[in-house]
């Protein structure tokens, strides 16, 4: 999987932002250069993707992660005590965006 971290936006906007491609494989999403209450994230598809720890899998196990739709948003708090956020999907790449809020 790929990383593109977005940099702070022009305009005097501060709130950090990345886009991630996500595939079969559970991949990291470094929200760490957030640094606030919480993030907004956003699936651009064309997949679903199941959001979860490191051992999220794109399923409805036990393991299986908080799904969402191409084209749906949901907001993540980051606090520590969550620990680490991955993104996986069921088949093929999908594309993951985030920012701070």
């Amino acid at each position: 999987s790929s990383h593109r971290k977005g940099t702070v936006m022009p305009s005097g906007n501060p709130y950090p932002f990345a886009t991630v491609s996500v595939s079969t494989t559970a991949t990291f999403l470094d929200v760490s250069p957030a640094n606030v209450g919480g993030i907004l994230i956003g699936n651009r598809g064309p997949e679903a993707i199941y959001i979860g720890g490191s051992t999220v899998t794109a399923d409805e196990t036990a393991t299986g992660g908080l799904i969402l739709p191409p084209g749906e948003r949901a907001p993540l708090p980051t606090s520590t005590s969550w620990g680490d956020v991955y993104a996986i999907t069921a088949e093929g790449t999908s594309y993951v965006t985030w920012i701070g809020i």
